[in-house]
């Protein structure tokens, strides 16, 4: 790898947005510090593990049996600079977008190896992951080998490149690591389910993901005052986030609300939303172990959340106390993220792939929750969030995670691993496409 300096011997520096720039309140970029291999983050950028690609004549996304690498005409990607970092390219520009794919890669395995605590590997083999940054394509997708991004409408009417968005690319690196964490089943043991789930989780992925940045967790907790469990479980929470992924997590769809054509997209809500609400109530008894608010309002906001009603004394008090101890709000905040960050993980290294369904996803999550603690403290209320959508928690199946096996095997005549393309349907049309393949949800 050429341009390498000073991120051969540690941390190197990028810029990234934690939303697009349109979005109020973040039109300014973060500084990121991220690791690389045992060799550093070269020119691409690139390491070991990935490398950005920018292709200059690539016509159509990538598609079975059209898979990595790429040998066409390609542009060369920035070199760091004269420190080994990435952090002096200019927003705007090709140089800078391409760098942006990169480090949001890094930055979500990163969070997410940590939270498994260990390496996580690609499920395609020793390979480096191809970034594919500028497509002509208004989605983005991953698959084996590969994660590619086209580009979106921003309010104005102009094109943004999807590679400079954060939740997007996060959700799309989600399913790389589900694939290595949980596997792939065999053709037999394939459920619908499965499908939902790997929608869903990924959601989960790039929540966790974001709101690793200081800038999203503070802007929340100032919109909201505090008060998370807000109208509709939480989706006001979604709408001052301004993120695709908190938006599409936070929702009261229970399984029994589903029709039998459920496309896999609408179906994962029941699950996802079912961890947002594990998040905030978390983020609840958080709040009340570091002396922030009392018991009696952490069930004050838990009954008026299930309500989905208004409380406006409720939301005074906590108005109050965060105004005078804002700080252990944006604790109560992380701790929470942590909380359900290190479960999930631990969850689908538990999970096997064949025969998948929410209550398993459900029992899985119980008993990392039980590895993890101990105990069964957190039984109750943990239970009860899945419980409240109609999922009933079933233990699995091994005791111990496991890794699924490397490289995992192709299935043949199917485009993608499983193989399912997994794209982000942008979120603007995904209404108009949830009803356009009904697949059945079997739980």
């Amino acid at each position: 790898m050429q341009g390498m300096g000073r991120a051969a011997r540690g941390r190197t520096r990028f810029r990234l947005y934690a939303q697009p720039p349109f979005v109020p309140g973040y039109e300014r970029t973060e500084l990121v510090e991220l690791g690389g291999d045992a060799l550093g983050i070269g020119g691409g950028p690139s390491d070991a593990r990935m490398h950005v690609v920018d292709a200059l004549d690539k016509t159509r996304p990538y598609d079975y049996p059209d898979l990595p690498p790429y040998l066409g005409n390609t542009l060369p990607g920035p070199l760091p600079g004269p420190d080994g970092g990435f952090d002096e390219l200019a927003p705007g520009t090709r140089a800078f977008g391409a760098a942006h794919l990169y480090a949001t890669v890094r930055r979500v395995l990163e969070v997410w190896e940590g939270y498994a605590g260990r390496r996580i590997p690609w499920h395609f083999g020793a390979a480096p992951l191809e970034l594919v940054p500028f497509l002509d394509w208004d989605n983005a997708h991953s698959g084996f080998g590969f994660l590619e991004t086209g580009f979106g409408a921003a309010p104005d009417g102009t094109l943004w490149p999807f590679a400079q968005s954060f939740d997007v690319v996060a959700h799309e690196v989600g399913h790389l690591l589900l694939y290595s964490l949980v596997g792939l089943p065999e053709p037999a043991a394939l459920t619908p389910s499965f499908g939902a789930f790997h929608e869903a989780a990924a959601d989960l992925a790039a929540l966790v993901s974001l709101l690793h940045f200081d800038c999203v967790r503070r802007r929340i907790i100032e919109s909201c005052r505090g008060n998370l469990y807000v109208e509709n479980e939480l989706n006001r929470f979604a709408e001052l986030s301004r993120s695709t992924e908190i938006r599409q997590v936070s929702n009261s769809v229970k399984l029994g609300d589903l029709k039998p054509g459920s496309e896999v997209h609408s179906a994962s809500l029941v699950l996802s939303g079912a961890f947002f609400d594990i998040l905030v109530e978390s983020y609840l008894l958080r709040l009340n172990q570091l002396g922030a608010v009392t018991e009696e309002i952490v069930a004050r906001s838990r009954a008026a959340g299930e309500r989905s009603e208004e409380a406006p004394d409720l939301a005074a008090v906590l108005d109050r106390a965060l105004q005078r101890r804002p700080e252990l709000f944006l604790q109560a905040l992380a701790d929470a993220r942590d909380f359900l960050g290190e479960r999930l993980a631990l969850s689908w290294l538990l999970l096997p792939p064949e025969n998948m369904t929410f209550r398993r996803a459900a029992g899985a999550f119980l008993h990392a929750d039980l590895l993890l603690n101990g105990h069964r403290g957190n039984w109750h209320w943990l239970s009860g969030s899945f419980t409240w959508r109609g999922i009933a928690p079933e233990p699995p199946r091994q005791a111990r995670p496991t890794l699924a096996g490397q490289p995992l095997r192709r299935v043949p005549g199917l485009p993608e691993p499983f193989e399912m393309q997994h794209r982000c349907m942008l979120r603007h049309r995904r209404r108009e496409a949830l009803a356009a393949v009904p697949v059945p949800i079997i739980d």
